[in-house]
């Protein structure tokens, strides 16, 4: 069985490429499960308003060119959940994959960590 992730690398991709590229490929290269999260920006939860609209709001996995970090931002609070959640999910294991907000149809509750993670069908790295 392949073990859940031991590091869980969250990085933003505003600003450019070249500091979270050089961060996930370190990751990938210490030999140790990791899943590699990318966001656009992470926004403050200012309040328990803000907590439960974000535990309520649907988290969208994607991967390649068009992953889900390159359109809008993420609640801070359900980054973080989404991070330590991983850990225990070995079908993140050895992935990287954008994510964002989403609406309507598609991605999951950020508490159903285990749906989200089975939805997007994610791919290990090559």
């Amino acid at each position: 069985t392949t073990q859940p992730p031991r590091v869980v690398l969250l990085t933003s991709t505003a600003g450019g490429t070249p500091m979270w590229k050089g961060l996930e490929d370190a990751v990938r290269q210490a030999g140790v499960p990791y899943a590699a999260v990318r966001v656009a920006s992470l926004r403050p939860t200012a309040g328990a308003a803000d907590a439960a609209a974000a535990a309520a709001a649907r988290l969208v996995l994607s991967q390649g060119d068009g992953d889900a970090a390159a359109g809008g931002s993420v609640d801070a609070r359900a980054a973080a959940e989404l991070v330590c959640a991983l850990l225990g999910q070995p079908a993140a294991a050895g992935t990287t994959f954008g994510v964002a907000h989403g609406s309507g149809v598609g991605g999951a509750p950020a508490t159903e960590i285990g749906a989200l993670v089975a939805g997007a069908g994610l791919k290990p790295d090559a």
